[in-house]
């Protein structure tokens, strides 16, 4: 499942792992003391991983402090279960790539932009120069994780997701990325037309 991004709720202790601080910083970076330092005493928060732990190939990589999300412990279970459906996708529809991280503006999102190969056009790994454009799947969301409101709201973990489908130029609005710049303009052109109710790659919205 190429560059999918999990997050799941965890804990320092030795069977799951401790976060250290990544290695490639500078060595005069202190800006990670602190949180790692009170990483267990703040019951309110979830520290999960943005790249799975469970996909990783060197597993130190995903205990990396680069890797740590903070998310409101209320709502990490919509993350967990975000995380089911893309292993659920895949299996469904095979490999996936995965772009996720968390938005810089007010209220605070995590983004994710999901895309598939409808047909199999390469062996091996397929990119979105090799896949077709007219076979290109893409979906998006934007899960809001900041001023949170949901907590006591009867909405399922599913629900909650599909009415946070977003677009591709929703994301590139709030983001200020410029996903997929190697593509022909025509192809990314068309990515961006695409409205929320053109893929059930991961969900299909129309049945929420």
């Amino acid at each position: 499942m190429d560059g999918l991004h999990h997050s799941g709720n965890t804990t320092n202790n030795i069977n799951d792992g401790h976060w250290i601080e990544d290695p490639r910083l500078d060595q005069n970076h202190t800006g990670s003391c602190q949180r790692l330092s009170n990483i267990v005493r703040r019951n309110e928060v979830a520290y999960t991983h943005l790249f799975p732990k469970e996909f990783a190939t060197q597993k130190v990589g995903a205990w990396l402090d680069t890797n740590l999300l903070e998310v409101p412990s209320s709502i990490s279970h919509f993350l967990e279960t975000m995380t089911d459906m893309l292993a659920e996708a895949s299996i469904s529809r095979g490999p996936l790539n995965v772009i996720s991280g968390p938005t810089r503006h007010r209220p605070a999102s995590i983004f994710y932009v999901f895309t598939a190969c409808k047909v199999d056009v390469t062996v091996g790994e397929w990119n979105h120069t090799t896949c077709p454009a007219e076979y290109r799947d893409l979906q998006a969301f934007l899960l809001p994780i900041g001023g949170w409101k949901y907590q006591g709201a009867c909405t399922s973990d599913r629900n909650f997701i599909a009415y946070n489908v977003a677009s591709l130029k929703d994301v590139e609005q709030v983001t200020g990325f410029q996903f997929f710049p190697d593509l022909p303009l025509e192809d990314k052109l068309s990515l961006l037309a695409r409205t929320t109710l053109d893929s059930a790659l991961v969900l299909d919205p129309t049945r929420y």
